[in-house]
């Protein structure tokens, strides 16, 4: 898990305040790489930014993205690198299969929340 190490408030780890309760009440589900959560919608695995990042893909029209852009540019060249990207090269293959022609896209750091690929 990404942040997993990292310290919060109190000094504790993420995963101990954010995960470990969620697991404990049973609400949590690991998914490893592509899955269904209901039908039309699928988690798919968008890794690059972090290893096990995922967008959710609805319909096979709506792409919600994550991480897998972090700035407009990556829309019309998705092989820019970004430097927070734990794997860069991973990270533009990802974009180059996901943001397929006319997908619409839900971005969470672009200007605009959907868009179209």
């Amino acid at each position: 898990m990404g942040g997993g190490g990292r310290r919060g408030p109190g000094g504790a780890r993420q995963d101990e305040v954010l995960i470990a309760p969620l697991r404990a009440a049973g609400r949590l589900e690991i998914l490893d790489g592509d899955a269904g959560l209901s039908p039309g919608v699928r988690a798919v695995a968008t890794p690059g930014h972090t290893p096990g990042h995922q967008s959710v893909l609805v319909a096979d029209e709506l792409l919600v993205t994550g991480d897998l852009l972090v700035h407009a540019v990556q829309l019309l060249r998705p092989g820019l690198a970004y430097g927070h990207d734990v794997d860069a090269q991973t990270a533009r293959v990802s974009r180059l299969v996901q943001l397929t022609p006319g997908r619409r896209l839900a971005v969470s750091h672009l200007g605009e929340a959907f868009t179209r690929a």
